[in-house]
């Protein structure tokens, strides 16, 4: 495998969003293969194996799932993870080898996906080149890594749809004590 890692600069500050919120609102239409551009935000071993959900193995077995109609799709992906030279570790190696030819694109410590300067530019490429503006979220917890960038994008008018059962409930805090006060 050759994933190329694209890193974020340790400099850049957050990316506020472009429309002020009483201008965000963005009429319903559903995703299609067409016109949809899927996230998989920071499915990374260190974080699956922290987060509660009931059944660890379905969980990822849906993301992968989620990963293989993207390629069969030819959904254009974007694939990012959060401190991976750290606790939260490197990107699942099945996702990996599923968009081998995809760079993901390290996050440094900007939580919400969607405000990260270079991820943020690399989205916004696709939807220029290919006219894509529905957005389809794989996050590995609900509450962070799908909702932030959801709440974000959807105020910048795109149309945005979180993969439920491609996400995670969060982090079982007892098992990352450095955390812990």
């Amino acid at each position: 495998m050759s994933n190329k890692e694209i890193i974020s600069n340790l400099n850049d500050g957050s990316l506020k969003n472009k429309a002020p919120v009483e201008k965000s609102a963005a009429p319903y239409s559903k995703p299609t293969p067409e016109n949809s551009i899927i996230l998989f935000i920071d499915h990374q071993i260190g974080l699956l194996s922290s987060i509660r959900v009931q059944g660890l193995s379905d969980l990822k077995n849906n993301v992968l799932g989620l990963a293989q109609t993207a390629k069969a799709l030819n959904i254009p992906v974007l694939i990012s993870s959060s401190n991976a030279q750290w606790q939260n570790g490197d990107t699942i190696p099945e996702l990996k080898a599923i968009f081998s030819d995809q760079p993901i694109y390290r996050r440094t410590g900007i939580i919400n996906a969607y405000e990260d300067p270079t991820f943020r530019r690399a989205l916004e490429k696709i939807v220029e080149e290919t006219g894509r503006d529905h957005i389809i979220v794989s996050g590995v917890t609900i509450g962070t890594c799908c909702t932030f960038p959801t709440l974000s994008m959807r105020n910048d008018g795109y149309q945005v749809f979180p993969v439920i059962d491609a996400c995670g409930d969060g982090i079982k805090w007892n098992l990352m004590p450095r955390f812990r006060e």
